[in-house]
C-alpha cells in the first residue's frame, strides 16, 4: 500500500500540472494581498461588508476558501479518477494489491495532499500580507489559526464528497463536471427555493431551509466560520462535515468493492 502511495506521489511530483496549480494559487493569493480583496470562485455576490477602512482582509480571504475545493479537484482527478477512467486501476488491483489497500492508499494520499494544499494557501497569504499591507490589514496569528482549524473539517468533508463521486462515477469528464457544478448548483437551487416559498407565503418551508440547510452549504459555512459563528453553529458544522469526510467514503468503499473496474 505504501509503495502505491509513493508511486502516485512520485508521479504527481513529476507532473507539470501540479506546479501550474500551485502557481495559480500563489497568483490568486498575491492578488488578494495586492488588491486587498479576497479572490473567490463563487456565484454569490461575495463577502458582505462595507468599504470602511480597515477591511477585515484576513477574515475575508479565509471566508473565500471555497477556492481550495476547486483546486483540490485536480488532486482527486490526478490521484484517483484518471486511474479509474483509464482502467489502469484494474492492473494495480490484480497485480499489486487488493481493492481495500487500493482504496486506502488513494484516500490517505488525497487527504494528505489536500491538507498540505490548504495549509500552504493559508500560510502563504498570512506571511505575505503583513509586510505588504502592514498592521492595518493584519490579524493575530492565534485568531487566524483558530479559523483555519475550524474550517479544516469542512475541507475534509468536501474532499470526502469528491472522493465519493470519483469512485462512483469513474469517468474523468463526468467527475470534473459534477465536482465543479454541484456546490454552485446547490447554492443556486436553495436560494431559489427560499425565494419562491417566501413569495408563495410558505414561510414554514422557507424558514426550515434558511435555518437548517442553507447555513451549511459550502460558501456559507466557510464565511460564517471566518466571521461571527456561535458555538452551536461551529459544533454542528464540524460534525456535519466530519460525517461527510468519513461516511461518504465508507459508502463509496462498499460500492467500489462490488463494482466492476
Amino acid at each position: 500500500m505504501f509503495n502505491m502511495i509513493k508511486s502516485d506521489l512520485y508521479r504527481i511530483i513529476k507532473s507539470k500540472s501540479i506546479y501550474v496549480m500551485v502557481i495559480l494559487m500563489i497568483i490568486t493569493d498575491t492578488l488578494s494581498v495586492i488588491l486587498k480583496s479576497a479572490f473567490s470562485i463563487s456565484i454569490s455576490s461575495g463577502v458582505p461588508g462595507n468599504n470602511d477602512f480597515p477591511l477585515p482582509l484576513c477574515r475575508e480571504v479565509l471566508s473565500c476558501n471555497n477556492s481550495i475545493y476547486y483546486f483540490s479537484i485536480f488532486i482527486v482527478f490526478s490521484v484517483l479518477v484518471n486511474d479509474l477512467s483509464c482502467k489502469t486501476a484494474a492492473n494495480s488491483i490484480s497485480t499489486v494489491c487488493s481493492r481495500t489497500k487500493y482504496f486506502l492508499s488513494k484516500n490517505i494520499l488525497i487527504y494528505s495532499l489536500v491538507t498540505v494544499l490548504f495549509i500552504f494557501h493559508c500560510s502563504f497569504f498570512y506571511v505575505l500580507n503583513l509586510p505588504v499591507n502592514g498592521s492595518d490589514y493584519y490579524m493575530e496569528l492565534g485568531d487566524y489559526a483558530k479559523i483555519v482549524l475550524l474550517q479544516y473539517p469542512v475541507i475534509l468533508g468536501l474532499t470526502g464528497f469528491m472522493l465519493t463521486i470519483g469512485f462512483v462515477l469513474k469517468n474523468s469528464h463526468v467527475f470534473v463536471t459534477t465536482a465543479i457544478i454541484t456546490p454552485m448548483s446547490l447554492t443556486l437551487f436553495f436560494t431559489m427555493v427560499i425565494a419562491v416559498t417566501s413569495y408563495a407565503h410558505m414561510t414554514g418551508l422557507a424558514n426550515f431551509i434558511s435555518e437548517h440547510i442553507a447555513p451549511f452549504l459550502m460558501e456559507i459555512v466557510l464565511y460564517q466560520l471566518a466571521f461571527d459563528a456561535d458555538n452551536l453553529y461551529i459544533f454542528q458544522s464540524v460534525i456535519i462535515y466530519l460525517l461527510f469526510a468519513t461516511a461518504l467514503p465508507c459508502a463509496a468503499y462498499f460500492r467500489f468493492r462490488k463494482s466492476e473496474i
